[in-house]
């Protein structure tokens, strides 16, 4: 398996972790929600941090991105920012161990 395959699936977990939320932590909807990156995903160090992550509806992930609203002050974003992690094969396997052990345990909580 590839970095770059491991990189999708750890997206993909991380994006599973956050949905489960299960409303915008915006509005509160449980309508068209998405997966949204506090702090882009470019950022390594903090790309598969569920504490990075919001749960919000398709409108309200709209205004994030064009910057309408923030769900973090500039100061936050510049200190996560500043982190910096190069993400190797073996990193990456054992991250995607933990994220699968992290949703599995939210989907009993969930049940």
């Amino acid at each position: 398996m590839t970095r770059r395959d491991l990189l999708k699936l750890c997206d993909a977990l991380w994006s599973k972790i956050i949905l489960s939320r299960g409303r915008c932590q915006i509005c509160y909807s449980r309508r068209n929600l998405e997966p949204h990156h506090i702090i882009s995903k470019r950022y390594a160090a903090t790309r598969f941090d569920p504490e990075n992550g919001a749960c919000v509806c398709n409108h309200d992930h709209g205004r994030l991105t064009r910057h309408e609203i923030y769900l973090i002050t500039l100061k936050e974003e510049q200190e996560l920012k500043r982190k910096t992690k190069k993400w190797t094969v073996p990193e990456l396997l054992e991250l995607r161990q933990h994220l699968k052990d992290s949703f599995a345990e939210l989907q009993g909580k969930i049940k």
